[in-house]
């Protein structure tokens, strides 16, 4: 029926941010603080731990033959290094030196755990940490790991001197046997002389060339690795650090109190133009109402497309009619319910404002008061509330008796009447359902005035209506409140076909000049007659100006096949004084 907008995209400026802080200082302030206190109650009853260091240095396994201190496999891979130090070989050491079962891999991996290592950056360092329940194993821990990876890497070092060496020893021992051999062949009568000695020659070379090879060899270093500082006894527990953790607390609150702080001025934030509305609801805003002046007839209800026809107001809700005129042109839209989050948001004199609208366009309009448990349409109608539609559900009336005329040529009304025990109940009926079948055959447009969302009445009325308005105060509505409201009426399937947003300042509206309330001399009468209201005694079916008594006479049956006819509505008796 109608394209919704896309919401835009919103970008808060520092100004803003800073408002919303000043705002918010409190909860914000209140957030950081128990953040603050629950980390430091957090230090406080944690089981104390204690963490020892020590500190290696790695240095080449190798060095030259003469123990130079140029050493002659420089590169060493540090983090290679680091994770061989929680690795079995050197965990089986330490957990020997700690007293453990080096066969156990349970105990392995229990002291491996309390174990880490971290690299000094740009460096050859190594700091061995341990954290235990004392202070005393936390420094044999600490102090065990560092030792046994000094050992191990002295015993590697060694090792991969004696691979290299060993190799060479095997070629010259080879040699020598060989040259033995060689030797005792000569002795033999007959031998090829020349061609043995020629063979005796290449392997004193190769024997030479061996020899010459492990001299050259670089040596093991006899410290491969250095213990630079040893485990020292910790002085105190390694996880009670109170300024710390109360400051990190605090960091955190703050960053979690401005979060919420921004999540609660998001849905409570007043929705002050027409983009936010449109944004949370969700739906075209179908008219921006000004903020209006001082009336000039105190505090009386009054309609403002009667009291000061030119104004921008006036003219918003004729462009709320108008967009209504065209999407009743697409499809069927009929009964069409206002309604708001909250009490006192303008859904009455908006419903009011619509079926003037409406009506003095040159339509049929009937605007019934759904709000049974809080009823005002009939005094910004200037009529009474003494039969309506609980009288109509509850069979005590027919549409006639309860429809009332008003000032305005096609304009009908029906009064929500006395207040019954069961208000839910008798807008979820199927008599409601009859009676705004009845209403939709008679007139081009039935408005209620829902309840707002306060109480369940709107969910019960909102399913019987085409379509839903919803009508939302800029200066109090929140961004909260109409997402709910949303949120309800799509949950019972009501089409939001639109917004209303009353008392929007000047800027939003796109009428930034000032004007004045001034009355229609032709409707003036309207509100001086508000003061002197008289109150009304039924006495039957309403009469018109002319004298002609109002055929709508149909009465809601209570029975499924009800006969609900347009003749039994009275349209001949309505159209005579159009």
């Amino acid at each position: 029926m109608m394209q919704q907008q896309e919401p835009e995209s919103q970008v808060i400026g520092l100004r803003e941010f800073l408002q919303v802080i000043r705002r918010r200082k409190r909860s914000v302030a209140v957030v950081s603080v128990l953040a603050a206190v629950v980390g430091l109650g957090m230090v406080a009853f944690r089981a104390p731990v204690f963490t020892s260091r020590a500190q290696v240095e790695v240095r080449p396994v190798t060095v030259d033959a003469q123990l130079q201190p140029f050493a002659t496999d420089s590169f060493v891979n540090m983090d290679t290094e680091a994770a061989r130090v929680t690795l079995e070989p050197i965990g089986m050491l330490a957990a020997s030196a700690m007293g453990l079962d080096p066969t156990s891999p349970a105990d392995l991996a229990d002291v491996a755990e309390d174990v880490s290592v971290t690299v000094q950056p740009n460096t050859t360092y190594l700091d061995i940490s341990c954290t235990r329940e004392s202070a005393e194993e936390a420094r044999e821990c600490a102090g065990s790991f560092a030792a046994a990876y000094v050992q191990d890497r002295v015993r590697g070092a060694r090792r991969l001197f004696e691979e290299r060496t060993s190799d060479e020893q095997d070629r010259i021992r080879e040699a020598t046997d060989r040259v033995e051999q060689l030797r005792s062949q000569l002795s033999e009568p007959g031998a090829p002389r020349a061609s043995i000695r020629a063979q005796i020659e290449a392997q004193n070379q190769l024997i030479t060339a061996a020899q010459t090879n492990l001299l050259s060899l670089p040596t093991a270093s006899p410290d491969a690795a250095v213990l630079s500082r040893s485990a020292e006894l910790p002085a105190a527990p390694s996880n009670k650090d109170y300024l710390r953790a109360t400051a990190l607390a605090a960091v955190l609150g703050l960053a979690l109190g401005l979060g919420l702080a921004f999540v609660r001025e998001r849905l409570t934030e007043p929705i002050a133009g027409r983009e936010a509305l449109e944004q949370v609801l969700e739906a075209p805003v179908l008219a921006a109402v000004p903020k209006l002046p001082t009336p000039l007839y105190g505090r009386r209800p009054i309609l403002v497309t009667l009291s000061a026809s030119e104004s921008p107001a006036s003219q918003a809700y004729r462009g709320a009619g108008a967009a209504l005129l065209h999407l009743a042109g697409e499809g069927s839209l009929n009964v069409i319910a206002l309604t708001g989050p909250s009490q006192g948001e303008g859904k009455t004199p908006a419903t009011g404002n619509l079926a003037v609208a409406l009506a003095q366009s040159g339509r049929q309009v009937v605007a019934v008061s759904c709000d049974l448990r809080n009823p005002t349409l009939h005094a910004y109608l200037n009529r009474d509330n003494e039969v309506g539609l609980t009288d109509l559900l509850m069979g005590g009336a027919t549409v006639g008796e309860a429809s009332q005329e008003t000032e305005v040529s096609g304009l009908f009304f029906i009064a929500s009447g006395p207040m019954p025990d069961n208000p839910t109940d008798l807008l979820g009926s199927e008599d409601m359902g009859r009676l705004l079948t009845a209403l939709r055959t008679r007139f081009d447009f039935v408005l209620l005035d829902a309840g707002p969302s306060l109480v369940a009445d709107v969910l019960f009325v909102a399913p019987h209506a085409d379509g839903v308005i919803v009508v939302a105060d800029a200066a109090k509505t929140s961004r909260g409140g109409v997402a709910q409201l949303r949120h309800q009426l799509e949950s019972v399937g009501s089409l939001i076909i639109g917004g209303i947003l009353n008392n929007v300042a000047a800027k939003f509206t796109g009428h930034p000049y000032p004007y004045y309330l001034q009355p229609d001399p032709g409707t003036r009468r309207l509100a001086e007659s508000a003061e002197d209201r008289p109150t009304a005694e039924w006495s039957g079916p309403r009469t018109r100006r002319d004298g002609n008594r109002s055929a709508l006479s149909l009465r809601v049956e209570t029975s499924d096949d009800a006969d609900v006819s347009r003749a039994g509505l009275g349209v001949p008796a309505v159209e005579d004084n159009q």
